[in-house]
């Protein structure tokens, strides 16, 4: 799941935090974004765990791919 943090909206962290609580939810590997990095450290230091990454926008279509690969591994 990609989730966008966006300066001044909870929804993002609204988001995360209801996919952290839930036992059927909780696995589902999540790509954070941000074009602001502090939000982006926030969050990791926050949530950070094995089943997510975080990535600065704009997205380098390569970083994305190697999250996606390093989340559900190789096909």
């Amino acid at each position: 799941m990609l989730i966008d943090l966006v300066v001044g909206q909870r929804a993002g962290w609204a988001l995360i935090e209801v996919l952290g609580c839930d036992v059927t939810t909780r696995q589902i590997p999540l790509i954070i974004v941000s074009t602001n990095p502090q939000l982006l450290a926030r969050a990791q230091a926050t949530f950070g765990d094995q089943r997510t990454c975080y990535l600065r926008k704009p997205l380098d279509l390569d970083d994305l791919l190697a999250a996606v690969r390093a989340l559900l591994g190789p096909s």
